[in-house]
């Protein structure tokens, strides 16, 4: 249908019969062509969207997997001692991680809610936000979550507001000696 359409067009212009069927087949060349082109860009760009999306993934497993070692170091010391010690417990991990102050500790100890009292350094990724693995005690267990940057620094600020407050009630009164 549409080469005798493109026929007919191209008699009334004044070309011959094979040049119409010429540039008919080179239009479709051309549409396959951008076709084909639209087509290899649209799967390329999946495809890099698919890895990426797979690295960020490992990422957070792999610094997860790393926070496990040392969540099972310090649960062992919590139910030996009966609280978070001073130091985070060695562990066989490389991957480091900061570990709460001597209030932070104490502050976890006399609450009942969640506390941070550990994390990992930046998880750079490539779509989400970047992370961190954070340590959260909460009545004598602990364990490991993976937490964007903007969570973990709001959570961080709030804990710390509630430290600083429950901090200064408690000089508010005087200690009561034996």
């Amino acid at each position: 249908m549409l080469l005798w359409m493109a026929t007919q067009t191209g008699l009334k212009a004044g070309l011959g019969q094979t040049d119409v069927v010429t540039a008919c087949r080179l239009q479709a060349r051309r549409r396959w062509l951008i076709r084909a082109g639209v087509s290899l860009t649209l799967s390329s760009l999946l495809l890099v969207l698919f890895v990426c999306l797979q690295r960020d993934r490992m990422t957070v497993r792999s610094c997860l997997r790393n926070m496990e070692r040392h969540v099972v170091a310090l649960q062992a010391e919590v139910s030996e001692l009966g609280q978070l010690p001073a130091e985070l417990p060695a562990s066989s991990s490389r991957f480091t991680l900061v570990y709460a102050s001597d209030l932070v500790r104490e502050y976890a100890r006399q609450v009942q809610e969640p506390v941070i009292v550990g994390h990992s350094a930046v998880q750079p990724l490539m779509l989400g936000h970047d992370g961190h693995g954070v340590l959260i005690y909460e009545n004598g267990t602990v364990r490991s979550e993976w937490w964007p940057r903007p969570k973990l620094l709001g959570q961080w600020q709030a804990q710390s507001l509630r430290i600083r407050d429950w901090d200064f009630r408690r000089h508010l009164t005087p200690p009561e000696l034996p």
